[in-house]
């Protein structure tokens, strides 16, 4: 009669060719210990995030500075709009304080402030732009429902489907053209910084 193992006899057996790799998890310790103090410097520009290195050695600093790199990178987005310019902002003074190659920030910051405040003013003309084109439609619709319930009726271009896919459709083109330019930007400052990390 064959015997009958219990699943966690079978668990054990399965995994028991399994290893575990302690300097990934030494890697993953300060890699996160990175990100959560660039964390804390984003939400409180007042941080002393040198602080966060002491007790460590060479390497253990090497991956937190990785951590928090890529925590600055994934905040590197296209701005929503011109409040969304102090955002990045935040994200530029922190690298400031983990980067040593300031000249080489201040150049591609520079770059980037531009670029960011290209693609805000882009987007703005487009959406003026099919504001102007659009109306004539609007207006009509507008004519044809104060027809309908007898009385004057007015149209919030953003309440108006067709209005709204319209601008998100195009919209949308120049955030994937910026986007592209932005992942290239984004790994080219990576490449830089590689002699940091």
């Amino acid at each position: 009669m064959a015997k009958l193992k219990s699943a966690l006899e079978l668990a054990l057996e399965k995994t028991s060719s399994i290893t575990v790799d302690k300097k990934k998890i030494e890697e993953n310790k300060y890699l996160r210990q990175g990100k959560i103090a660039i964390s804390k410097l984003l939400r409180d520009p007042e941080y002393l995030i040198n602080n966060s290195f002491k007790d460590v050695n060479k390497k253990q600093k090497r991956w937190m500075r990785q951590g928090m790199i890529n925590v600055l990178m994934s905040n590197f987005v296209l701005p929503k709009d011109k409040e969304s310019l102090t955002n990045i902002k935040k994200v530029e003074d922190a690298f400031y304080k983990v980067i040593s190659n300031i000249k080489y920030l201040e150049t591609i910051f520079s770059q980037l402030k531009s670029f960011f405040e290209e693609y805000l003013q882009e987007v703005e003309h487009v959406k003026d732009l099919i504001e102007k084109q659009y109306a004539p439609h609007l207006k009509q619709k507008e004519d044809e429902l104060s027809k309908k319930l007898g009385k004057a009726i007015k149209i919030d271009p953003a309440q108006d489907p067709e209005y709204v896919s319209i601008v998100r459709n195009n919209i949308s083109q120049i955030e994937n053209k910026y986007q592209s330019i932005l992942s290239k930007a984004k790994k080219d400052l990576l490449d830089a910084l590689k002699n940091e990390i």
